[in-house]
């Protein structure tokens, strides 16, 4: 299965929920945060989750060959300048989209800009989100249906920014 990088939004939502450990154990070895996102989005907890304000980090999971730190080759560091310029989005959807492109990887993204121009780009970016990501869980066997839409209700009832759809 094709690795995917989620973007900073993906993974809040999912810390939203407290689900952070459960997805990288489910996609173990098949996801990436990327190295702006680890080292300047998520540094705490969401407020709006069980363990707000506490400090957060990935290295447990890197650590345990779980999750995979993706870290911009210079190709990808001029790709990036000018992806950024072209697109005015923020470091970590950017960052996503340029290690995505240059690996063959998809994008996980919640945010509404970012899925805008990223699907019409070219060459084209395989693009999932939460609800998709959630619906694999389910499809499987990792979490059952009624565990998704649990999770779903806490990320909206969090501050989570995602469509209106069910799993």
């Amino acid at each position: 299965m094709t690795k995917t990088i989620l973007d900073a939004t993906a993974w809040l939502n999912f810390a939203r929920a407290d689900a952070i450990d459960m997805l990288v154990k489910a996609m173990s070895g098949r996801c990436a945060v990327g190295l702006l996102v680890e080292k300047r989005e998520m540094l705490h907890w969401p407020s709006a989750s069980a363990r707000a304000g506490k400090p957060f980090s990935f290295k447990p999971f890197l650590e345990a060959g779980d999750l995979e730190l993706a870290i911009m080759s210079q190709a990808e560091m001029t790709h990036f300048h000018e992806t950024k310029t072209r697109y005015h989005l923020g470091d970590g959807e950017t960052e996503a989209l340029v290690i995505a492109l240059g690996r063959g990887w998809r994008v996980a993204t919640d945010d509404g800009s970012a899925r805008k121009r990223f699907g019409g780009h070219n060459p084209p970016v395989t693009l999932t989100r939460t609800i998709g990501l959630l619906r694999e869980l389910v499809q499987g066997g990792v979490i059952t249906k009624t565990e998704a839409t649990t999770m779903l209700h806490l990320m909206r009832g969090r501050g989570g920014r995602l469509p209106n759809e069910d799993i």
